[in-house]
């Protein structure tokens, strides 16, 4: 969870980096309401994720959940976000289909091929939620299922701490 957040912060600070130029005093608020108005144009997102060369160790820097793909023989992904709170991820293992779905706070994990299908409450889980971190870009969407709290700004580096709400 660690690298995440630092991936996390990375990602969202070199987005508002562009973004600050010109501004000198932030507020939480301030950086809310400019990722709305910069990703407001994005409804849907689609891309293909491919693993060419995989090191576990690698894998485990970025996070728990690549090094699971890893692991679980994944070599590619079909990887769809719709505003704001649809997630999908369709890849194969090992010849087998698994395909992950996020609705809102449910979470289907489906395997076709061996008939399998979990379902999974994430309104009191809100760490498990995906969001738009998850598909490489930050939004105001980070505030519904996270506390964020301004640790520093300054030459146009803004650096914050994300925390699940709830934890």
């Amino acid at each position: 969870m660690r690298h995440f957040k630092i991936i996390a912060a990375a990602v969202l600070a070199g987005m508002l980096i562009v973004a600050s130029a010109g501004y000198s005093a932030e507020s939480i608020e301030s950086i809310r309401s400019r990722l709305a108005k910069m990703s407001s144009g994005l409804h849907d997102l689609t891309g293909t994720m491919t693993i060419t060369s995989a090191s576990r160790a690698d894998a485990k820097e970025i996070s728990k959940g690549v090094l699971q793909f890893v692991e679980y023989g994944f070599t590619e992904a079909k990887v769809t976000f719709k505003r704001p709170d649809k997630y999908r991820a369709e890849g194969k293992a090992r010849g087998m289909m698994v395909i992950f779905v996020q609705n809102g706070n449910t979470k289907q994990v489906i395997a076709p091929d061996i008939m399998l299908k979990s379902t999974e409450d994430l309104s009191k889980k809100r760490n498990k939620k995906q969001n738009t971190l998850d598909v490489g870009f930050a939004s105001e969407l980070l505030w519904e299922d996270n506390s964020l709290r301004l640790v520093s700004s300054s030459g146009g580096l803004i650096k914050l701490d994300m925390r699940p709400k709830g934890s």
